[in-house]
């Protein structure tokens, strides 16, 4: 009886396991499909969409970092407060379980969320950490940090890379946007130090 007892005990709790570790696999599929769901409601700006799919995905496995970072994503795309998607997109780092290609997605939004917040210098290591990032996108960041940094030397190094990508990238206007922005702000900045030390 007692041996009887025993083995009943083992099978009721190998049989618990067993659910559970289906009930975990079940889960994660379908938090995967709906990171699917999520990522094409991003692509196609359904930002309420994208939220409503990766809260979805999250309350099946709230383990995903891909999940996380379209969650921050589309609350960046709904204007939501910049700290408020560091708070969120920083989870998705935190967790660092991806399952799909978004994770240099989510460090070029981390790095423009951190340059237009003003730590210049965290925004440049996330995006030149390894592997480094180097695209339009990675660059025109790292021009932004540069014109925002504000010595001679870092304005420097943003013009050099503004005439490096508009080569690279001649149909991006962002670059020369951006060049003729910093440059009328910084000529306008010295011309009011000027006068006022005349």
């Amino acid at each position: 009886m007692k041996k009887f007892f025993i083995i009943a005990c083992i099978m009721i709790a190998g049989g618990f396991a067993f659910a559970q570790k289906s009930l975990g696999a079940a889960n994660r599929n379908t938090a995967v499909r709906c990171l699917k769901l999520a990522e094409n409601c991003l692509m196609g700006n359904d930002n309420n969409g994208a939220l409503r799919q990766a809260e979805l995905g999250l309350s099946y496995d709230d383990s995903i970092s891909d999940l996380i970072y379209i969650k921050a994503a589309a609350l960046s795309r709904k204007g939501e407060l910049k700290a408020n998607v560091i708070t969120v997109i920083k989870e998705a780092f935190d967790k660092d379980n991806w399952v799909g290609y978004n994770k240099t997605g989510a460090r070029l939004l981390y790095a423009d969320l951190l340059s237009d917040t003003g730590d210049y210098d965290i925004s440049m290591q996330t995006l030149d950490v390894e592997p480094f990032i180097y695209s339009a996108d990675a660059e025109f960041i790292r021009i932004k940090n540069y014109y925002r940094i504000g010595t001679e030397d870092s304005i420097e190094q943003a013009r050099l890379k503004i005439n490096a990508a508009r080569r690279i990238y001649p149909n991006d206007v962002r670059f020369p946007n951006i060049f003729f922005l910093f440059e009328e702000l910084y000529l306008s900045i010295n011309e009011i130090f000027n006068n006022d030390t005349a």
